[in-house]
C-alpha cells in the first residue's frame, strides 16, 4: 500500500504541473498573439482542475480506501479533459489525446482492473460528449465550431469510432504492461524480502557464532568486526573500524608482507598472538587468515577468524609440566636401568679381581678378560653420562650462519668410514638445491644429523640404501630428510620414538632421538617420522630459513658414495 500511496502523491504533483504549463501556455498565447476567440474558458477549466487537486489533498488523509480515492481522482481527470475537449471544438478538438495518458495512470495505479474502467469511463465521456453536441442538447464551443449537417455527423461518427479503437488499444495495451509491471513488482518485492531474510539471517549467524570474525580491505584496513571479536578483545566496533589491523592486534609491522607471502603459497594462512585486553590482562589468540573474494573470484581483501586460546594454552601447559614431571620420572627409572647393568658387571668383575688368591691358578687370559670388561662397561657409563648430561643440560644455544648443503655433504663423507658402516650400505644424496644458507647451532646440528644417519645404518642390518636429502619446506622452511630402506617401524614404535632410554639397537643408549627432538625445538623446527614395517623408514627435520637469505639456485644435485 505504501508503494501506491507514493504513486498517488506523483500523481497529484504531475496533474498540477502539467495543468500549469498548459495555464501559462495559454497566457503566453493570449498575451503574444491577441487571438480573436477568449481563452477564458480555458481558464476555468484549469481553475476547476486546481479546485479538484486541492479537494484530493483535503480527502487524501481523510478517504481511508485508497481505492475509491483513486477512482475519484481518475474520474475527475477524465471529466476534465472532456472539458479540454469541449471547449477547443468537439469532434475536431486536438486535446482528444487526453484520454490516453488517463487511461495510461488507471492502469499504473489500479492495474488491469483501472485500465478497463478508465477505458470504458472514457469511451463513455467522449461519446456521450458527441452526442449532445450532435443532438443539440449541448450548445458546441464555439458556435460555428460544429454543425449538425450529414457530413459534419459522419465527421463526428468516424471520429467516435476512432477515438473508441484507440481507447480499448490503449486500454489492453495499459493492462498488458500493468499487469506485467505487478508481476515483475511482487517478484522484486519477493527477492527483496528474501535477500533481506538471507541478509538478517547471516548477520544473525555471524553475530552468533563464538569465534572473532574480522574482515579487511586490501590495505589491511578493518571493514567489519562481528560481536564475538568485540567481546573476545574488547575492541569498540566504532575505534576498529577503518583501522590498520596489524597495528590493532599488535602483529608487527612486518605483519602484511608476511600474510601476503604465506597466502601466496597456500588458501589459508594459521598463526598465534597475544593480546593485551587490559593493564595486566593478556590473551592468547589464535588466528585463521584467508583471502576474501566476491562471486567472480576477485580479492576483496581478507578474512581473519580467531579465538580465545588463553584458558586452552593454560590447560596446556599444566599437560606439559605433568608430561615433564612423568617424563622426569620415566628418565630416572631409565637412568637407574642403564647404570644397573654396567655396574653389575664391573661389580661382578671387581669381586672376582679380588677373591683371586695371590699366587693362585689363573686361567689363562682371564685376569685380561675381567680388565676388557671393565674398560668396556666404563666407557658405556661415561657414554650414557654424555647423552643424559647433553639431554638434560644442553650447551648454550650458539646460531651462526651455515650452509645445510655443505654441512651434510660433510656428514656423508665421515659415513663412509662410521662404524655401522657396511660395505652393503649404499649413501646417496638428493639436494633439491646447490645451497641451503640458514642461521642454526652448527655443532648440534651436525650431532642431529649423525644421530639420524647412524640410526639409519643401524636399521639395515643386512645392508641397504640411506639417502640423505635437502631442499626447501613450505614457505620460510628447509627440510632435512634421512630415508632408509631398512626394517621400519610399527605406528607404536614410531609413537615412541623420541621418548629416552626407549633403543632399538644394542649397544645404544636411547637418547639420541630424544636429543635430536630437543635440538629441533631449540631451532624453532620440529621432526617428521615416516615408517612402516618392512618399507623403511623417513625422519625428516623441518628448521625455519635465516631471515633475510638469498634464493637458492634451481639446478638440484644428486650423488651416490
Amino acid at each position: 500500500m505504501s508503494d501506491l500511496l507514493q504513486k498517488i502523491r506523483l500523481l497529484m504533483v504531475v496533474r498540477v504541473v502539467a495543468v500549469t504549463t498548459l495555464l501559462m501556455a495559454a497566457f503566453l498565447v493570449e498575451l503574444w498573439f491577441h487571438p480573436a476567440r477568449s481563452l477564458r474558458p480555458l481558464y476555468f477549466v484549469t481553475a476547476g482542475t486546481y479546485v479538484l487537486t486541492i479537494a484530493y489533498s483535503l480527502l487524501y488523509p481523510v478517504l481511508k480506501n485508497r481505492r475509491i480515492f483513486v477512482g475519484l481522482q481518475l474520474l475527475g481527470d477524465i471529466l476534465t479533459a472532456s472539458a479540454f475537449v469541449y471547449i477547443t471544438g468537439g469532434a475536431v478538438s486536438p486535446f482528444s489525446f487526453l484520454y490516453v495518458p488517463v487511461i495510461i495512470v488507471a492502469g499504473m495505479l489500479q492495474y488491469r482492473r483501472g485500465a478497463y474502467t478508465a477505458t470504458v469511463l472514457s469511451c463513455l465521456a467522449y461519446g456521450l460528449l458527441l452526442i449532445l453536441l450532435l443532438t443539440g442538447t449541448l450548445p458546441p464551443y464555439p458556435a460555428e465550431s460544429f454543425t449538425a449537417t450529414p457530413a459534419e455527423v459522419k465527421r463526428a461518427s468516424f471520429s467516435l469510432l476512432v477515438h473508441f479503437l484507440g481507447f480499448t488499444l490503449v486500454g489492453m495495451l495499459a493492462s498488458t504492461l500493468s499487469e506485467s509491471l505487478r508481476r515483475t513488482g511482487q517478484e522484486l518485492g519477493e527477492t527483496r524480502e528474501d535477500l533481506e531474510d538471507l541478509q538478517a539471517f547471516n548477520a544473525l549467524i555471524i553475530d552468533s557464532v563464538n569465534s572473532g570474525l574480522v574482515t579487511t580491505d586490501q590495505e589491511g584496513r578493518i571493514t567489519f568486526i562481528n560481536r564475538a571479536a568485540r567481546e573476545i578483545t574488547g575492541l569498540a566496533e566504532g575505534l576498529a573500524l577503518g583501522k590498520l589491523l596489524h597495528q590493532v592486534f599488535n602483529l608487527g609491522e612486518e605483519f602484511p608482507s608476511n600474510l601476503a607471502l604465506h597466502l601466496e603459497q597456500r588458501r589459508r594462512y594459521r598463526f598465534e598472538a597475544d593480546f593485551p585486553v587490559a593493564h595486566d590482562v593478556v590473551r592468547f589468540l589464535g588466528f585463521t587468515a584467508g583471502i576474501l573474494r566476491d562471486k567472480t573470484s576477485r580479492s576483496l581483501g581478507y578474512i581473519f577468524t580467531f579465538q580465545d586460546l588463553t584458558e586452552i594454552k593454560s590447560l596446556e601447559r599444566e599437560v606439559l609440566l605433568r608430561e615433564r614431571m612423568a617424563a622426569v620420572g620415566e628418565m630416572a627409572a631409565g637412568m637407574a636401568h642403564e647404570l644397573r647393568n654396567p655396574l653389575a658387571s664391573l661389580s661382578g668383575s671387581a669381586q672376582v679381581l679380588a677373591e683371586a688368591a695371590p699366587g693362585g691358578e689363573e686361567r689363562p687370559g682371564e685376569r685380561q678378560h675381567l680388565m676388557q670388561i671393565i674398560r668396556r662397561e666404563s666407557q658405556r657409563l661415561d657414554q650414557v653420562l654424555k647423552d643424559f648430561l647433553a639431554f638434560a643440560r644442553p650447551r648454550p644455544f650458539a646460531p651462526e650462519e651455515a650452509d645445510l648443503v655443505v654441512l651434510l655433504g660433510e656428514l656423508v663423507k665421515l659415513l663412509h668410514n662410521a662404524p655401522a658402516r657396511l660395505a652393503s650400505h649404499v649413501i646417496r644424496t638428493s639436494f633439491q638445491v646447490p645451497s641451503l644458507p640458514c642461521r642454526v647451532d652448527v655443532n648440534r646440528l651436525k650431532q642431529v644429523f649423525w644421530n639420524l644417519a647412524s640410526n639409519a645404518l643401524r636399521a639395515m642390518p643386512d645392508g641397504g640404501v640411506l639417502i640423505v636429502g635437502a631442499g626447501l619446506g613450505q614457505v620460510g622452511t628447509v627440510e632435512l630428510w634421512f630415508e632408509d630402506t631398512g626394517q621400519g617401524m610399527s605406528e607404536a614404535e614410531v609413537k615412541d620414538f623420541f621418548r629416552p632410554f626407549r633403543s632399538s639397537f644394542d649397544g645404544g643408549t636411547g637418547l639420541g632421538t630424544a636429543i635430536v627432538y630437543r635440538i629441533a625445538e631449540e631451532h624453532s623446527g620440529r621432526v617428521r617420522v615416516r615408517s612402516k614395517p618392512g618399507q623403511g623408514t623417513r625422519v625428516t627435520v623441518i628448521v625455519p630459513r635465516m631471515p633475510a637469505d638469498e634464493q637458492a639456485g634451481e639446478e638440484p644435485e644428486h650423488g651416490t658414495v
